[in-house]
C-alpha cells in the first residue's frame, strides 16, 4: 500500500477517449464500443492501477495510449504533447517516452535472440550505442532488475517466468521512458514471484522516477503498487481516487462488488461478512444501455439510473470522483 503520489501537472492526460471495433456476428456487421469517453490523468512518478473485470476495456485503453489501437474520438497527451495522432518518425520518437510490459514475457521476447540482444536493440536504435558502451548499458540494466549480467547471453527459454518478466522490464527501461504501461504484468506469475516483481517496480520508480499505468484484475496487487485506482466497467471509468479511499470505502456499487469478490482467507470471517454480488450479465458493448452502464446489474438501481447517465461527482475531495446518482445514499 502506497501513499499518494506527488501533486504535479499530469504527465499523461486522456480526454474523451473512444475506441470502436468493427466486427461480424452471425453474418451481421456491428460496432463494438470498447472504450467510451474515458478521461484519465497520471502525474510523474505516480502509479495508477486500472482495474475491472475481463472485457471492461482495460487493455484496449492501454493499447490506445501506446498507439497500438487508434482512437475513434478524443485525445491523448503525454508531457503536454498530443500523441494519438502521431505517425512515422514522430511515432517512433514517442517510443522512447512510453513503453509497455505485456502479460506473457515469453511471447513478447524474440526466442531466436539472446536476452541481452533483445535489451540491447532499443538502446542501439534510440541512442546509437555500440561496442563496450552498449555492453555496459545492458549489464547495468540486468543488474538493476536483479539479474546477473553474465546471463545476458542466454535465450528466453532458459529463464523462469519471473526472470523473463524482469528481462521484459529491463527492455522497457532501456530507452529511459517517462511512463511504462504494465498490462497484467504479474498475473501469470506465482504469488511469491508477483511480490518480487512488484517490489522491483517500486524500487525502479523510486530510483528512476518513472510513472506506471498498471492494468490488473487483481485488487490485492493494487494495494502493493498503486497510488490511485481507476475502476473501469463496460468501456467507461466509474470511480477514480486514492488507493486507500477507493479500496477501503468504495463509493460505486460496481467497485463495492469487485472488492466483495476478493477471497477472505479466514472462513469464519468470510461467513460473517455481507458480500455484495454482481447479478446478471455484462451488457453487449455493441449495444450499450442508456443511462448508467451498470444499472441493469446494480442492486440499488432506480428508474433514473436507466434513463440518465451520471456525471462525475466528488467524494469528499476533488481527488476522489465517482459516476453514480446514488453514491451519497449508499
Amino acid at each position: 500500500m502506497k501513499t499518494s503520489g506527488p501533486d504535479l501537472a499530469p504527465l499523461l492526460r486522456v480526454e474523451g477517449a473512444q475506441v470502436h471495433f468493427r466486427t461480424t456476428r452471425f453474418g451481421r456487421r456491428r460496432t463494438v464500443q470498447a472504450v467510451r469517453g474515458v478521461n484519465l490523468e497520471i502525474v510523474s512518478q505516480e502509479t495508477v492501477a486500472l482495474v475491472g473485470e475481463s472485457g471492461s476495456g482495460k487493455t484496449t485503453l492501454a493499447r490506445a495510449i501506446m498507439g497500438l489501437d487508434p482512437l475513434h474520438a478524443g485525445s491523448i497527451m503525454l508531457d503536454q504533447h498530443r500523441i494519438d495522432n502521431l505517425k512515422g518518425a514522430a511515432l517512433r520518437s514517442l517510443r522512447s517516452k512510453l513503453q509497455m510490459v505485456f502479460q506473457d514475457p515469453y511471447s513478447s521476447l524474440n526466442p531466436s535472440l539472446s536476452v541481452g540482444a533483445s535489451v540491447a536493440e532499443p538502446i542501439r536504435n534510440f541512442f546509437g550505442y555500440s561496442g563496450k558502451k552498449l555492453d555496459g548499458a545492458v549489464e547495468e540494466l540486468f543488474e538493476r532488475v536483479g539479474l546477473l549480467a553474465e546471463h545476458r547471453h542466454r535465450y528466453p527459454h532458459e529463464f523462469s517466468g519471473g526472470q523473463r518478466q524482469r528481462i521484459a522490464i529491463a527492455r522497457a527501461l532501456a530507452v529511459q521512458p517517462q511512463l511504462v504501461i504494465c498490462d497484467e504484468a504479474v498475473s501469470a506469475l506465482d504469488v511469491s514471484t508477483q511480490n518480487q516483481i512488484l517490489s522491483l517496480l517500486g524500487d525502479l520508480q523510486r530510483d528512476l522516477g518513472v510513472a506506471f499505468l498498471f492494468v490488473t484484475h487483481d485488487l490485492s496487487v493494487v494495494w502493493h503498487i498503486a497510488h490511485k485506482v481507476a475502476v473501469m466497467y463496460l468501456g467507461e471509468l466509474v470511480e477514480f481516487g486514492p488507493v486507500d479511499d477507493v479500496l477501503l470505502n468504495p463509493s460505486h456499487p460496481y467497485t463495492q462488488s469487485l472488492i466483495a469478490a476478493v477471497p477472505v482467507p479466514d472462513p469464519q470471517l468470510a461467513r460473517q461478512q455481507h458480500r455484495a454480488t454482481i447479478a446478471g450479465e455484462v451488457p453487449d458493448p455493441a449495444n450499450p444501455p442508456s443511462g448508467c452502464s451498470f444499472a441493469s446489474r446494480c442492486p440499488h438501481s432506480i428508474s433514473r439510473c436507466s434513463q440518465e447517465s451520471p456525471d462525475w461527482d466528488f467524494v469528499q475531495t476533488p481527488n476522489w470522483r465517482v459516476r453514480c446518482h446514488l453514491h451519497n445514499e449508499l
